[in-house]
């Protein structure tokens, strides 16, 4: 397997190079696409419905807020239409959290001839803690979703840190799963063909070397793809209240 580790600032910068030079109109055109305020947005495309979906950390609220997911949909990319609130961490939906409800991701697959979606996502446990991961599932990428009823990942396997940023890769070459998580450490583990556990002795610590707090080198929202035989590896860095994030 060829790894190569690439900084999403990096990324980003040479992406939003791109756009000013090729589209310096388009860079512009019709932003922003939700009303509101969001962040962390994670977009899907549906083989089921052929439409787009996105789904984001609902933000402006205060004390670090978040209770709730909405998801919008659209066939273009540009009109997007309000789903409703697909989960509810402050009603019965979610029995294990109460808020948090932070930067989620989703993942379809085929299981048969049927099309099912997991929803995974971080939220703060109502028995204290840190933040923890929890996942619910459904038959359509617009809900409604059911939740597991507990998180899926409670602890850090470095003793510090948080349980948030989770992402989500199917290898294109095994057809395995693999689950990623953290904040101020990076970890994964392979998911079980149930998607809503993983196994639990495949979980491995893999922050980058130099990836501490304290040179910044890594912090969050690790992101992993594949392209061209080459996997990729994505992470934020400093702090998401600095203008250096």
């Amino acid at each position: 397997m060829k790894i190569m580790i690439v900084t999403i600032k990096q990324t980003l910068i040479a992406f939003g190079l791109l756009l000013a030079v090729t589209f310096p109109a388009f860079a512009q055109s019709g932003n922003p696409v939700l009303p509101g305020f969001h962040a962390d947005p994670e977009i899907l495309y549906s083989n089921k419905t052929k439409k787009y979906y996105i789904y984001s950390t609902t933000d402006g609220q205060p004390g670090w807020g978040g209770w709730y997911f909405t998801v919008f949909s659209s066939v273009d990319l540009k009109n997007w239409k309000d789903e409703g609130v697909m989960l509810d961490l402050k009603s019965d939906q979610v029995p294990w959290a109460d808020g948090n409800a932070w930067a989620p991701c989703i993942e379809e697959k085929l299981v048969g001839d049927q099309y099912k979606y997991f929803f995974y996502y971080s939220g703060n446990p109502k028995t204290g803690g840190g933040k923890q991961i929890g996942v619910a599932t459904s038959d359509s990428p617009a809900g409604p979703f059911v939740d597991l009823g507990h998180p899926i990942i409670t602890d850090s396997p470095t003793g510090h840190g948080q349980q948030i940023d989770v992402d989500v890769f199917t290898d294109p070459a095994s057809g395995k799963s693999y689950l990623y998580w953290g904040n101020g450490y990076m970890a994964g583990a392979e998911l079980n063909d149930d998607m809503i556990s993983i196994k639990k002795e495949t979980i491995t610590v893999m922050t980058p070397e130099g990836g501490t707090l304290q040179d910044y080198a890594y912090r969050e929202a690790a992101y992993v793809f594949y392209r061209n035989g080459l996997y990729y590896f994505m992470w934020s860095v400093d702090d998401t209240g600095s203008p250096n994030y």
